[in-house]
């Protein structure tokens, strides 16, 4: 019996193997100057900037351009009023014209 207890027996030696420390080297952090900060601070700031000021003459272009388009319609539109407005003074002229002729031809 004695063998078949020492077969049934897990084998402890395995299990006790000592374990390989496995050693992470940590990134080494990077430290700036309060220049070099600042430095980039004002390159991020100045970039922004223009990236906002370019974005805003765009936008000033896209307005222009748009009041520029309105001007012309309304230029257009200027232009048929008078055209029409024109048109009927030439009418009412000419109307006019007509009756002073036949008051004329009565007397």
């Amino acid at each position: 019996m004695t063998q078949e207890t020492e077969a049934v027996q897990p084998n402890n030696e395995q299990a006790e193997t000592p374990k390989e420390e496995v050693k992470v080297d940590a990134p080494k952090q990077q430290t700036f100057t309060q220049e070099q900060l600042d430095n980039i601070i004002k390159a991020r700031l100045e970039a922004e900037k223009n990236k906002y000021e370019k974005k805003l003459q765009e936008e000033e272009k896209q307005k222009a351009e748009i009041l520029k388009q309105k001007q012309l319609e309304e230029a257009k539109t200027k232009q048929d009023l008078e055209k029409k407005c024109k048109k009927e003074y030439q009418k009412k002229k000419k109307n006019c014209l007509t009756t002073k002729l036949r008051l004329k031809k009565k007397k």
